[in-house]
């Protein structure tokens, strides 16, 4: 099976989906991931040999979403 994953902006986001990744690689599913060119998601991913696309991504400006 074909999995993408979509996390980054923090270490908080993107270790806990590493790990799922690195599990669904074990199993032998195809993992790719999308994130931010200049994120810290970009470096981590690469480096642990996955499948990495950047795409045009930005946060939310202001308080919050409530």
């Amino acid at each position: 099976m074909r999995m993408l994953i979509a996390a980054g902006g923090t270490g908080g986001h993107i270790l806990p989906a590493l790990t799922l990744a690195e599990e669904l690689k074990r199993r032998g599913h195809e993992v790719f991931w999308v994130g931010r060119a200049a994120g810290m998601e970009a470096g981590i991913v690469r480096a642990r040999d996955f499948e990495f696309e950047p795409i045009p991504a930005a946060g939310f400006a202001g308080t919050g979403l409530a």
